[in-house]
């Protein structure tokens, strides 16, 4: 039985992804705020790049209540004001697009 990785992953499950990257890419831009380490500093900051594109990737299409898009805005913005600290052009991130 093959059906779609949509089908199979209601929006609770997308949620939750999504709000998992957010944290993972929180963590990875605090590690690399509090390292003096700069290829960790880097790797770290990268980490935290992608943890956000692959959020707004899953986030796509996705319809959310009115809790879990207040939520995912909450932390969208805690994480590009952390990759702002760490001189990430915001500017290039993906966008979030929620429904």
């Amino acid at each position: 039985m093959n059906r779609p990785l949509v089908a199979v992953y209601p929006s609770t499950l997308r949620y939750q992804f999504i709000m998992t990257e957010l944290l993972v890419g929180i963590t990875h831009c605090r590690a690399a705020a509090t390292t003096e380490d700069l290829a960790r500093k880097k790797r770290n900051r990268r980490l935290a790049e992608q943890a956000y594109s692959a959020a707004a990737d899953y986030a796509r299409g996705v319809v959310l209540s009115a809790a879990m898009r207040q939520d995912v805005r909450n932390k969208t913005d805690q994480l590009k004001s952390l990759l702002a600290n760490l001189q990430v052009s915001t500017e290039q991130l993906p966008r979030f697009t929620l429904l």
